[in-house]
């Protein structure tokens, strides 16, 4: 996903409500390459599981909290 955001000319022809959907869906993909982390098989093989569970949980609660804050 490119991030419009960050090219300065493509953020300034967006809308609010584009600049909105546009975090929405980079959380969203954000949430999925945490959640792919979380259930990869070699973590599972690690001494650190326990430590890398949590961290990906706590990553998961932080993206959910930012999505309930934007739902507009």
């Amino acid at each position: 996903m490119k991030n419009l955001l960050k090219d300065k000319e493509e953020y300034e022809k967006l809308t609010k409500t584009e600049v909105i959907a546009h975090i929405r869906a980079y959380l969203i993909e954000l949430a999925d390459v945490s959640e792919r982390s979380r259930l990869d098989k070699e973590n599972f093989e690690k001494a650190s599981w326990p430590y890398l569970q949590a961290y990906e949980c706590g990553v998961q609660k932080t993206i959910h909290k930012l999505q309930e804050f934007i739902n507009i």
